[in-house]
């Protein structure tokens, strides 16, 4: 499948990336919102709330449809089992638990833009894993953090978003998502690693996903700490290298991606 990454050959090149066209916890008994007895904290349910509370859907077919509220909802969507760009197994972040009656829907992190609120989707046509991993990005310091299970493991300058072309900020309890992966060389615009959320770009919306990725060539030119780039976030490739590294390319997707002021 062709990849769209929209880039020219300028330092002030587009970062839009791939444009349209680990030990985890069990799972919880079926049709039950409620985490399972073994894990840190048997009461939680799926919902998205810290560093250390997270959880990743896949469908357990090829498709699971989207729902725009939880039970009665009307369709909205569907989630789908590989990725839309590079064709690896999709993984959605969690963002909210509801229980209706025998029923635990989740609403996922599914792609679109930066006020999309995704879609919910039956607990059972899943399947579900509890996550590790959160990356953190903070445009007022503009650097890159990395946890695990709370732990800070990385802490990176980068390069953000330009005054005309910021890099969007998530909401307080709607993160972003790692949605796809796609590895490049030392030399390219992109470095190796184009690290895609499933979040459009705001301001180039036609060009691809805001995401992390490496530098090379002219954005070389650029140092780190600038605010600079077309909405994506600039890093080291060794930074990019060691945040694939850390999760696997398979643990990386659905990673929750909380982007601050």
């Amino acid at each position: 499948m062709k990849i769209r990454f929209a880039l020219a050959a300028s330092a002030a090149a587009t970062c839009a990336l791939l444009a349209p066209t680990g030990a985890y916890a069990a799972s919880p008994a079926a049709g039950s919102c409620v985490n399972p007895a073994g894990s840190s904290r048997a009461d939680v349910a799926y919902r998205w709330q810290s560093r250390t509370t997270a959880w990743r859907v896949r469908p357990a077919l090829e498709s699971v449809p989207t729902h725009a509220r939880p039970g009665a909802g009307a369709r909205n969507g569907a989630i789908a089992s590989t990725t839309q760009h590079t064709g690896i197994e999709a993984w959605y972040l969690v963002l909210d638990a509801r229980q209706m009656g025998a029923t635990c829907w989740l609403r996922v992190r599914t792609p679109g833009t930066v006020a999309s609120r995704g879609g919910w989707v039956d607990r059972d046509a899943v399947i579900a894993q509890r996550l590790k991993w959160q990356i953190e990005v903070d445009l007022s310091d503009r650097r890159v953090r990395m946890y695990r299970n709370g732990a800070l493991l990385l802490n990176k300058g980068v390069v953000i978003g330009a005054t005309d072309t910021p890099t969007p900020t998530s909401r307080p309890r709607a993160p972003f998502a790692i949605y796809d992966a796609k590895a490049g060389s030392a030399s390219d615009f992109t470095g190796t690693w184009q690290i895609a959320t499933n979040v459009l770009s705001p301001s180039q919306p036609t060009m691809g996903r805001i995401g992390l990725h490496g530098r090379g060539g002219a954005s070389l030119a650029t140092p780190l700490g600038q605010a600079a780039s077309h909405g994506c976030v600039r890093a080291d490739n060794a930074t990019v290298d060691a945040i694939v590294r850390q999760t696997g390319l398979r643990g990386l997707l659905g990673v929750p991606v909380v982007i601050s002021a």
